[in-house]
């Protein structure tokens, strides 16, 4: 018994002994310091709540913000995605549910678009509860955090799985972490799922070691929060090269020996399945909402890949250009930043080439098969990314995975890939300093100093060098045919190389140090650890700060008075706009329905988009282009039936209505004085729309013209009218016209504009028949529209709009969907008609008064009172997946208008609901709660076996004694 006490005691004493040297190690403190530094500067003062991580500086562009962001520029281009519809679905969501309601539906945009339903939005994966208690303007950074902690936390769980050293598994995390796709990305759900792909791996090795129940349920926890991250080609190209990296790891150590190897292809594959089961709740009603989708423009080719010349962002990230604006040149090559980069690190390609150098070493290293598996996975990622091929083209022969999905995504993985061979490399040339070629657990013995060895080694480093050779040769070639365009871009591209490739042979440098170091020179191994570190740590952080946006608080979603005079006269209609006056789905965080939107698009809705003038859609179809063709579509009989009551139109755009050209003097033009006022009559009496000046030589979209500001009067002097317009580069033509809302003056009322400029120089335009300025005056129309507001936009309200919630008192059937379109845009129907596409209850013409009680987020309750049969038409896009009851009981949902929804009612009082069940209901719920039933059951179960096996083995061990 003694003997027992002593030798446990002294595997205590070992065992604290080795964690004291393990947190005392110098290169393992200096990584760790050098990875939390990356993490927390790398985010910045967004953690504080000081600025937002996000850049709304976009929004700056469009008519609404131009002077509550006067003068702010984007510091990140090309985030369109993330600032007009990422950030405002989390941040309805969190308003949402901070308010104690689980927003599975978002009714502003596009007629409604699935939110906490379905996987898009990233909602549910526990790396978006920052989101959940947090203010919007906060919970980005702290998204930010969590996704590096869990890219470092789980590469470094990974690489001491498979017995690397704690300094080495902490930098590959640090070079996972900082990996290209990990900082472009950023923001977007991609990042949330490739931040779990460490952790996917880290569980696979565990189950590959040891097959329990607790294994399982971590490949299957792995598998639901990467599903429910909202990328699902993310996803699966990790879970792909999961299942090769598990059967190499089997066939490397087990041969043929098939039962282990059926037991943990069996055990992954339960993993995979609950996994699944899990996400279920989600991944149901997704499917049932992704086959009602518009879908276009996702073919992919094997030419659809990244140019090769783009692996010299590896060291270089800016070589082709900048993503900020100030800094330019801006991005120059065919693909942009976001998609084409492929930055690791100067250092990180040297470690990774070290692992290459070194392979014997490296094997020894590692568990049988993972440095082949690593090396050769690399490379066909590598491949099949840059140079596309045959290899992509046999990736792109399988169905949806490549042949849908952009290639360059996976990047994700091969970032992951590089950063363990990272890991490994400088471990080996660790290894190598200290005379490390004896054998390890699980290590393949003395390494070889053949001749045959160093002229491998020699070759791996002159095809990095013949690589790099080729690819600057391909990519000067680029800089230098956009050089003849726009100058400095071949000075910016070997500025950015010269320095990548200084550090390159620094860390090169370093690593020679400690590969051919005396043992003597103590100081040299130590200062070349250390450089290594730094220089993977200090570059990753400067391609973070200067890619990363900081947002000051008060820039991030200003309201704007466009949002406010919305908010006070939308009511439960919607709104629509030009482009250049809405900026796709922004407006749901105020809570603004609109027609538009950037979101997937139900099939029957996006037909009734197609109606509008103009190309309507973005390739791939995820939003509504906002009336590309000029406010051609501010008419459409089919936006009335879609409740748009208010259109929104930029100052730009000349009103619509009459236009009267004023009388001109020939080619006499006069001066317009900045701060005189000239008064000019109008040639045509009231009302009014717009008053037009022609600017001399005419505008060709180079320059502006200068503020200017107009007040109409009328006979006696009293102002019955003001407008103004702000400058804006890009107006083209011979008028420049300043709305006025004037509708409301009296018919044949003779008026006086009294114009002021407000520029800093005099602007010369064509003079009048009296010598004052010629005025173009723009008057109403018979255009079913009205013009109720004019300043930084200019809002029209649309007097033939009908309510969002209606009564039909009589029903037409169309059976052909095209027709059926083209019938509800036709403007032929009368305005209590409904349009069905089957038969049903015959209406009898009786009308009805229909008021909301209630219009929230997943419900709709309406009050009906009806004097005869009818249709209760609802203006939503609600044909998937919504229910409807009446008085309480379920009735038949019927679709109206081709895009919308009604339902039959009777004569009398009736109280309407519509409501979204999901994804609380349905088989997939019923999936989630059976599979996680089950893993909590499997993993009870093991537990208490333990528990018994442990006391039993207590016992038997008591008895010996």
């Amino acid at each position: 018994m003694r003997a027992m006490a002593g030798h446990v005691w002294d595997r205590l004493r070992s065992a604290a002994a080795m964690r004291r040297t393990a947190r005392l190690e110098p290169v393992t403190a200096l990584v760790v310091a050098a990875t939390v530094v990356f993490v927390l500067a790398g985010i910045g003062s967004p953690l504080l709540g000081l600025s937002v991580f996000a850049d709304t500086g976009s929004l700056a562009n469009y008519s609404p913000y131009r002077d509550v962001l006067a003068g702010v520029e984007p510091h990140t281009v090309d985030l369109r995605d993330q600032v007009d519809t990422g950030l405002p679905n989390s941040i309805l969501f969190g308003q949402a549910l901070r308010s104690g309601d689980f927003a599975a539906w978002n009714p502003y945009v596009v007629g409604g678009e699935a939110l906490g339903a379905v996987p898009n939005a990233a909602m549910a994966t526990p790396l978006s509860l920052p989101y959940w208690f947090l203010p919007g303007w906060l919970a980005p950074a702290y998204v930010r955090l969590l996704e590096l902690v869990c890219a470092v936390g789980g590469t470094y769980l990974f690489l001491r799985r498979l017995r690397l050293g704690a300094a080495a598994a902490w930098l590959g995390g640090l070079a996972y972490a900082s990996s290209a796709f990990m900082i472009v990305w950023s923001g977007w759900p991609q990042t949330r799922v490739a931040a779990l792909i460490p952790a996917l791996f880290w569980a696979v090795e565990c189950l590959r070691q040891r097959v329990r129940v607790r294994e399982v349920t971590l490949v299957a926890l792995t598998v639901a929060g990467m599903l429910l991250s909202g990328f699902p080609s993310v996803t699966a190209y990790a879970l792909l090269t999961a299942s090769v990296y598990l059967l190499t790891r089997l066939f490397a150590e087990h041969g043929l020996a098939w039962r282990p190897i059926l037991v943990r292809v069996g055990a992954a594959a339960t993993g995979l399945a609950a996994g699944l089961g899990l996400a279920a709740w989600q991944l149901v009603p997704w499917a049932r909402h992704i086959a009602n989708v518009v879908v276009l423009g996702r073919s992919q080719s094997p030419q659809s890949h990244i140019p090769g010349e783009a692996l010299l962002t590896a060291i270089a990230p800016y070589a082709f250009g900048t993503a900020n604006p100030a800094r330019p040149p801006d991005w120059f090559t065919t693909l942009r930043l976001l998609d084409a980069d492929a930055y690791i690190g100067s250092a990180v390609v040297v470690l990774v080439f070290s692992a290459l150098a070194l392979a014997g070493t490296a094997r020894s290293l590692l568990p049988r098969g993972v440095w082949w598996m690593l090396v050769v996975t690399s490379a066909g990622w590598t491949t099949a990314i840059f140079f596309g091929g045959p290899v992509l083209a046999g990736l792109q022969a399988l169905p949806y995975l490549f042949s849908e999905n952009f290639i360059g995504r996976a990047r994700s993985v091969l970032g992951f890939l590089l950063a363990v061979l990272a890991a490994v490399g400088i471990e080996a040339v660790r290894a190598r300093a200290r005379g490390g070629w004896a054998r390890r657990a699980g290590g393949r013995g003395h390494q070889s100093t053949s001749r045959g060895r160093r002229a491998y080694g020699v070759a791996v480093w002159l095809a990095l060098a013949v690589g790099g050779l080729i690819a600057y040769m391909a990519g000067r070639s680029v800089a230098t045919r956009v050089d003849t365009v726009r100058g400095g871009v071949l000075t910016h591209f070997h500025r950015e190389l010269t320095v990548g490739l200084g550090l390159l042979v620094l860390a090169a440098a370093a690593v020679a140090a400690l590969w051919f170091g005396r043992s003597r020179m103590r100081w040299i191994r130590p200062a070349a650890t250390a450089t290594v570190i730094l220089l993977v740590a200090g570059q990753a952080l400067w391609f973070a700060l200067t890619y990363h946006p900081r947002t000051p608080r008060e820039q991030f979603y200003p309201t704007t008075p466009t949002q406010t005079y919305l908010a006070a006269h939308l009511g439960h209609e919607r709104y629509y706009g030009a482009d250049g006056a809405i900026f796709g789905s922004v407006d749901a965080i105020a809570r603004l329905r609109s027609f538009h939107g950037h979101s997937f698009i139900q099939n029957t809705y996006g037909d009734l988009a197609e109606t509008l003038p103009g190309e309507q859609f973005f390739a791939p179809a995820t939003a509504i282009v906002s009336d590309p063709a000029g406010g051609a579509a501010a008419m459409s009989p089919m936006l009335d039936r879609a409740a748009v009551s208010l259109y929104v139109a930029p100052p730009e755009l000349r009103p619509f209505g009459h236009v009267h050209i004023g009388q001109t003097d020939d080619t006499a033009t006069t001066a317009l004085v900045p701060g005189r006022t000239v008064s000019t009559p109008l040639e045509v009496t009231g009302p009014v729309r717009g008053i037009g000046l022609t600017p001399v030589p005419a505008l060709d979209g180079s320059a502006a013209m200068p503020p200017v500001s107009v007040v109409l009067r009328d006979p006696s002097g009293v102002e019955v009218a003001r407008g103004s317009r702000r400058p804006a580069v890009g107006d083209r033509g011979d008028s420049w016209t300043v709305p006025v809302v004037a509708e409301d003056v009296p018919p044949g009322t003779e008026l006086t504009a009294d114009i002021t400029m407000h520029g800093a120089a005099p602007v010369t335009v064509a003079a009048g028949a009296g010598g004052g300025p010629a005025l173009t005056v723009v008057t109403p129309a018979d255009d079913g529209l009205r013009l109720v507001y004019s300043a930084e936009t200019v809002i029209y309200q649309r007097t033939r709009a009908l309510p969002r919630a209606r009564w039909a008192s009589s029903a037409v059937v169309e059976p052909d969907p095209a027709a059926r379109a083209q019938l509800v845009a036709s403007g032929a129907l009368a305005a209590g008609a409904v349009v069905l596409d089957a038969p049903g209850p015959v209406p009898d013409g009786g009308g009805a008064e229909v008021t909301w009680v209630e219009d929230g987020l997943d419900a709709m309750v309406l009050s009906v009172r009806a004097r005869g049969s009818g249709y209760l038409v609802l203006a939503d896009a609600l044909q998937n997946g919504w229910k409807v009851t009446v008085d309480g009981a379920p009735a038949a949902m019927v679709h109206a208008d081709h895009a919308f929804v009604a339902v039959a009612l009777g004569p009398g009082t009736h109280t309407v609901r519509w409501y979204c069940p999901w994804p609380w209901s349905g088989p997939g719920a019923w999936i989630t709660a059976v599979t996680a039933a089950a893993l909590v059951t499997g993993l009870a179960v093991e537990r208490w076996g333990a528990r018994l096996a442990g006391l039993r083995r207590w016992g038997s061990r008591r008895v010996g004694s």
